[in-house]
């Protein structure tokens, strides 16, 4: 899967799980909507780290350290997913998708004006917190939302 060969100091059983796992976290991105293009990212992001940790370090943990990097605005691969979704190039629809995703990943989806202080920390802390208020991102950002109200308005 990705591309990943297994290497040989990998039994059966550890590759299996290994093709468990990175499956089921593929279903959980699928899940919050985002398209393969994106997915595709993480499968990237994921080699790129196996490569960095040493196909000897346990992969099982290593596609968990990933998918919780795919939870955070502002880390790598959460970026590259969502730059891979193309904004400028999407309909209404789909940039309501895009924009549903971040809802759900964030929790800002289970919000509302009842919501507590726990609740919305909970939401900030979807946010990385080195992202600095000119990041690129809330541009990306700004640009979906709008795409969305322009198209259906």
């Amino acid at each position: 899967m990705f591309g990943i060969k297994r290497p040989k100091s990998i039994d059966d059983k550890t590759w299996e799980k290994y093709q468990e796992d990175v499956t089921a976290k593929v279903l959980l991105l699928e899940k919050q909507g985002w398209p393969i293009e994106s997915i595709k990212e993480f499968g990237k992001y994921f080699k790129e780290m196996l490569g960095r940790k040493g196909q000897s370090s346990n992969m099982s943990e290593i596609v968990s350290s990933c998918y919780s990097d795919t939870q955070i605005v502002g880390t790598k691969v959460f970026d590259n997913m969502w730059y891979a979704w193309k904004a400028d190039r999407i309909s209404a629809s789909e940039s309501k998708k895009k924009l549903s995703a971040l809802m759900k990943i964030t929790g800002m989806d289970k919000l509302d004006e009842k919501s507590s202080a726990d609740q919305l920390r909970a939401v900030a802390d979807k946010i990385n917190k080195k992202m600095k208020p000119d990041d690129k991102f809330w541009g990306s950002l700004a640009g979906t939302v709008e795409k969305h109200t322009i198209q259906t308005a």
